[in-house]
């Protein structure tokens, strides 16, 4: 049996949806403290690279861990199954040491070992702060985010925004061989305790036109040949690049520096989609369970699904189910009518 059959037949998926908002919960809670350098250290690690990780994003990965931990360990011991977390700064070690349990250590894996290994695994991918740049510069854009994989797919999410005091989770219930047959997501407010069906809301609000949907973008830094083949001469007759013709093929572009909130606004049915030429697996996991629970489709530039178990970056296109198709024949400078 399948881990993800064992799973519904002992009526976990909304247990492990508790968990991950509880533990996005906690982990953006920690890393606030630090918000606008509230308690006056906040500083990053390193001066190498345009998005270094700071103190906050360290707060927030150990309370992650602990807390995910605390609640999920019985659950897979219940399963007789493996558990294993990765996120951008697990590789920062001598850092987490200070605060976690040789046991949890050892559950704590980089890329390679994260992905290799036995399929009767629960993995967790998580981001304790995506958006660290807007977070470090007091812009109130960014996000803590947690994925459950189940038999090396995205099943369980939940994205926690501390700024505008919102959960928003969804669960992948259905069979291994199609998730989407049984899906759930919902959009809590927190302050006010108000509680709204993200899969209705979906199916109930009309389609919108490319031309009339905003498109969120992200402008990749670390990689400069793939920022060029974004914003430079595309290869299309027109020599018009990817991003000039998002600009003039859509309803607006918007650059909001967190892969993550740019997808929950797609699963929120604000952005009609979002496009990263090139990202990491936190970035994407648990946006991808909440945009494919409310209808929509995230693959690579080439269409094809997100690989979780290749350790490489990829491109992402998130989109509502409709526009997908349309944005992609935009990226590829195909000539297909929009209608």
């Amino acid at each position: 049996m399948k881990l993800c059959e064992q799973i519904t037949q002992d009526g976990l998926w909304t247990r492990l949806e508790h968990i991950a908002i509880h533990t996005v919960t906690a982990g953006s809670i920690a890393a606030m403290g630090y918000y606008r350098d509230a308690w006056g250290r906040q500083k990053a690690l390193s001066d190498q690279g345009k998005n270094p990780s700071t103190v906050a994003d360290l707060e927030a990965t150990s309370t992650i861990i602990q807390t995910c931990d605390s609640m999920i360990s019985p659950v897979a011991d219940s399963l007789f199954c493996g558990l294993s977390y990765f996120g951008e700064e697990t590789v920062c070690r001598d850092h987490l040491k200070a605060h976690l349990s040789g046991d949890l250590m050892r559950r704590l894996h980089g890329t390679e070992r994260f992905f290799a290994g036995t399929s009767n695994t629960i993995r967790i991918i998580f981001d304790g702060i995506d958006g660290t740049s807007n977070f470090s510069r007091g812009l109130p854009l960014f996000c803590t985010a947690l994925a459950i994989l189940i038999d090396e797919q995205v099943r369980v999410s939940a994205v926690y925004d501390p700024i505008h005091h919102e959960v928003c989770s969804a669960i992948l219930s259905g069979s291994h061989e199609c998730p989407e047959e049984q899906v759930s997501a919902s959009r809590w407010q927190v302050a006010s305790g108000n509680r709204l069906d993200l899969v209705r809301a979906s199916k109930s609000d009309a389609p919108k036109l490319l031309d009339r949907s905003a498109v969120g973008v992200h402008l990749t830094r670390s990689n400069r040949v793939k920022l060029k083949d974004f914003v430079g001469a595309g290869n299309s007759p027109s020599g018009d690049s990817m991003l000039e013709r998002l600009a003039t093929a859509t309803g607006g572009v918007y650059c909001l520096n967190s892969g993550i909130v740019a997808m929950r606004e797609v699963a929120k049915g604000t952005l009609g989609g979002f496009v990263n030429i090139t990202t990491y697996p936190w970035d994407i996991a648990a946006g991808e369970v909440l945009v494919r629970a409310c209808g929509g489709k995230v693959t690579t530039f080439e269409g094809s699904p997100i690989r979780y178990l290749s350790p490489l970056p990829t491109s992402v296109v998130a989109a509502q189910g409709h526009l997908h198709s349309q944005i992609l024949d935009v990226l590829s400078g195909a000539n297909a009518p929009i209608e």
